[in-house]
């Protein structure tokens, strides 16, 4: 009794499917029983229905979800690769300001508007961190300028493995990913100045 209470919907969905059979072999022998006909019709449809709705939203939506989901990251993952495989051109001035997202020119509305944005130069920054900052977006601006694939999905870590580092890059790339994600963490300023002056002193 529990199993059949349990699956009350999916077995009256059954009989309500079952019941269209009847309905579409009777023949109708007068204008009453045609329109008796098409009555069961309709109230077999509405109650198809209703017991669909029902289902889907005590058991199949999760589910349902869940499925969704699943096909929208394959599909993004697709997309991945096949970006990855396409020849998209190597542009500095592809690298957007923010943390750690790279627009590329095929996204034009986030173009446009990063673009009308004024670069500070490193003489402007204020913080520790948004020097750390800056010398993050140079070091990646550099790996583009030299014809390497970075896309807006990476993360600091995997750009960090897309080839050999430098000590410098390394060091970068070491305290950027410390110091991102927890904005009470306050960057060493000697360790920052010290990098830039001796590795990036192009920086003005």
């Amino acid at each position: 009794m529990r199993t059949l209470y349990k699956y009350r919907y999916e077995i009256s969905l059954l009989i309500l499917i079952c019941f269209f059979l009847p309905i579409a072999l009777f023949d109708p022998k007068t204008s009453f029983m045609s329109a008796l006909k098409l009555l069961l019709y309709i109230c077999d449809i509405a109650l198809v229905y209703l017991t669909l709705r029902k289902l889907y939203r005590l058991k199949w939506r999760k589910a349902i979800i869940s499925v969704a989901q699943k096909i929208a990251a394959a599909v993004a993952k697709l997309f991945m690769r096949i970006r990855e495989i396409l020849p998209f051109p190597a542009n500095p001035k592809n690298v957007i300001s923010g943390e750690t997202k790279i627009h590329f020119d095929f996204d034009e509305v986030n173009y446009k508007r990063e673009k009308s944005k004024k670069q500070l130069k490193w003489k402007q920054l204020r913080t520790d961190r948004e020097r750390l900052r800056y010398l993050y977006r140079y070091v990646v601006s550099e790996r583009i300028k030299h014809g390497e694939r970075i896309y807006a999905s990476h993360t600091p870590s995997e750009i960090e493995l897309i080839s050999n580092n430098t000590e410098s890059e390394a060091e970068v790339f070491t305290l950027y990913k410390n110091y991102r994600y927890d904005e009470r963490k306050i960057p060493n300023e000697e360790q920052i100045q010290t990098l830039k002056n001796e590795h990036y002193s192009n920086l003005k």
